[in-house]
């Protein structure tokens, strides 16, 4: 297939996976997010693509197109698979450690894309109503739109009436990802006061709630307070003040003021910069939700193709996009996005994010840290914009469009051949699947 070729469809879906088991139960979790997009495709009439890129195989594994049950009816929605090869995977710096670079293969769909907006988002996603409605009639090119994610339970129900999914995802959510704010639901209740922070102004909420804690707390100011005894003490000699041993002194304690004390002004400094002057960007869980205009994801040549663990690269391309004059839309609180949990640790979570990072450690695989890493390149990318240029990463070949990649549209079951359910198919045992889940990232 010509990957340059469009056809006729509004919306094009861009997720990645391959049959590892990687956060556990991925098998159920690809066929709730196929199943659910299909059928909200059906009911909102949404001319669309699916496209699954499946990266670097397991040589042991069935393939996606197998592994999944395909919906009978499709409606308005094409399902599409590409497939990168172990082969092309195995060039990349970790690839041994790392087994699915996951902004790199959601270039290759997003290359590849036949619609007018493209949608960066993961298997393990379901769409409210609401959503899909704005997706369908509410898109503009040079926007890039952000949404809400609510966290729900794994134990999505197993039923073909798509409404009651939904309703038990409004039910059982248990954590909201907003902008710039993170709850998780206790006691079985969202707190008031909480759901208002989650959706109130982002810089108002900094300046209420986050940046008065941070400055107060006891430990920030303990250099201070210390620095100040040790001061007055030593001003108190006797014959009064002299003007000299004064400056001196002072100088001292401005000195050791600063050294001791550098880490609270960084802290505030830097958090006063991004959280006020900085634009504020709707960075949270932004990798399940990313949709521009194709042409616009074009402009900026997709996701920067960096060898390393995807956390903060879909961060990146949200600031590239504000360099590049792309304005970011939030959605609004109703057109939300349903995230199905996974083990911890597999993925980023606020409760388990020690456990991640200690495992990409162990295992060699690097990572962006945002003080060390992001805010420079944000830097950079403001000195780049002022001198008339515009921040870019990748080569016009991103997304592997110089390659001829095995890419295959799965039929209906009525008129081409049907997937099947992996526990129909030989060696895919509970066993080997917690093998493989304690084996990927």
């Amino acid at each position: 297939m010509d990957p340059t070729s469009k056809a006729n469809f509004h919306l094009s879906l861009v997720a990645t996976s391959r049959n590892d088991n990687h956060g556990g139960s991925l098998t159920q979790r690809m066929q709730h997010f196929v199943d659910g997009f299909v059928e909200q495709c059906r009911r909102h009439n949404l001319s669309a693509e699916l496209i699954m890129v499946e990266w670097n195989p397991p040589a042991d594994r069935p393939p996606l197109a197998e592994a999944l049950r395909w919906p009978e009816d499709t409606g308005p929605c094409e399902i599409r698979i590409i497939t990168v090869p172990r082969e092309l995977h195995a060039r990349l710096e970790h690839a041994d450690q790392l087994p699915l670079f996951q902004m790199i293969a959601k270039n290759v769909g997003i290359r590849r894309a036949r619609g007018k907006f493209v949608l960066a988002t993961n298997i393990d996603i379901l769409f409210s109503d609401e959503s899909v409605s704005y997706m369908r009639e509410r898109l503009k090119t040079g926007r890039v739109y952000r949404a809400d994610r609510y966290d729900v339970p794994a134990a999505v129900p197993q039923t073909p009436v798509f409404e009651e999914i939904l309703e038990f995802c409004r039910r059982d959510a248990f954590r909201i990802h907003a902008n710039g704010f993170t709850y998780l639901r206790e006691g079985g209740r969202w707190n008031p006061l909480i759901r208002i922070k989650a959706h109130m102004d982002p810089r108002m909420r900094y300046l209420t709630f986050w940046l008065p804690r941070r400055i107060f707390q006891r430990d920030a100011w303990a250099n201070v307070f210390r620095e100040l005894t040790h001061f007055r003490q030593n001003m108190q000699f006797e014959g009064g003040v002299q003007h000299g041993g004064f400056v001196r002194k002072a100088g001292r304690f401005i000195a050791r003021l600063a050294g001791g004390s550098a880490r609270l002004w960084q802290r505030i400094w830097g958090g006063i910069r991004h959280r006020i002057i900085d634009p504020w960007l709707f960075t949270n869980a932004c990798g399940d939700f990313t949709l521009l205009s194709r042409d616009d994801w074009f402009k900026l040549r997709g996701y920067p193709e960096w060898a390393m663990y995807s956390f903060h690269i879909d961060s990146m391309l949200l600031h590239q996009a504000y360099f590049h004059g792309i304005r970011e839309i939030y959605m609004g609180r109703r057109p939300a996005i349903y995230h199905i949990d996974h083990d911890a640790g597999s993925g980023y979570t606020p409760e388990a994010a020690d456990k991640l990072f200690a495992r990409l450690e162990a295992k060699g695989i690097p990572c962006l840290d945002w003080m060390r890493d992001v805010m420079p390149i944000i830097r950079e990318m403001e000195v780049t914009r002022r001198k008339g240029a515009v921040p870019m990463y990748n080569a016009e070949n991103w997304g592997y469009g110089d390659i001829d990649l095995p890419d295959q549209i799965i039929r209906p079951a009525g008129g081409g051949r049907p997937g099947r359910a992996v526990s129909d198919l030989p060696d895919a045992s509970a066993a080997t699947d917690q093998e493989l889940a304690a084996k990927s990232l």
